[in-house]
């Protein structure tokens, strides 16, 4: 027999289903069909009213669940898919504006990148390596922006001597780049970028001044490199 369990505690037989070897019960109007193995493991109770509803109720619980389960990781899937393409369009337009040689970006739903060239090689010099790493520190921070409950928030960047694998050419065209990542951008570095940006695109200036001897360090506003 099949059963329908409602909140009042009453349950109903339903009809059969021929061929069917399933039970299928209602819970305040919400359906939920069971398996064999479950079907089996509920008609042991059949006797018993109490436990019986009790179990048809604690599984329905669980098919509820599931369900919800389900439904959350769909609308995880189709969102990463919706921000891996973003950040993908994002990733792809930095890299044409920071390498002279072509890069085809590629992002995963899970969002792992893969850079090739034309022969869908992805062998990368260091310098490459480290400009798609800019690249997607830049696609991050525009998403960032294009969220709404998000936009309004100002995230700073933080970079610690950024430019060390990079040839002059490709450091100049991330130099240009960084300040779009962010409204602060803050950078530690051993070279002298002093001429490297922009006056106007430079809010402060510190130098941290070692003392090898005495192992200690002070810092002091302003450009102090000889």
């Amino acid at each position: 027999r099949k059963w329908t369990v409602m909140y009042d505690g009453s349950i109903k037989p339903l009809k059969k289903e021929n061929g069917i070897k399933v039970v299928r019960f209602n819970c305040g109007g919400y359906l939920a069909t069971s398996d064999d193995t479950t079907a089996k493991t509920i008609a042991m109770y059949e006797g018993n009213k109490e436990i019986y509803i009790q179990l048809l109720k604690n599984i329905l619980k669980i098919k509820i669940m599931e369900q919800v389960a389900e439904h959350f990781k769909n609308q995880l899937e189709t969102a990463s898919e919706e921000y891996s393409k973003r950040l993908e369009f994002d990733i792809q337009s930095l890299v044409d504006e920071m390498l002279k040689t072509k890069r085809k970006v590629m992002v995963s739903p899970e969002f792992a990148v893969r850079v090739v060239d034309n022969f869908n090689d992805e062998s990368k010099s260091e310098g490459q390596f480290a400009v798609v790493s800019f690249a997607y520190i830049g696609g991050i921070f525009k998403m960032l922006r294009s969220e709404k409950h998000l936009a309004n928030k100002e995230y700073p960047l933080v970079l610690d001597a950024p430019f060390s694998k990079l040839g002059i050419e490709n450091r100049q065209n991330v130099v240009d780049s960084l300040p779009t990542f962010a409204p602060q951008v803050i950078l530690f570095s051993k070279d002298d970028l002093h001429g490297a940006f922009p006056a106007d695109k430079i809010g402060h200036v510190w130098t941290i001044v070692s003392n090898d001897e005495q192992n200690v360090a002070r810092v002091e506003e302003g450009h102090l490199w000889n």
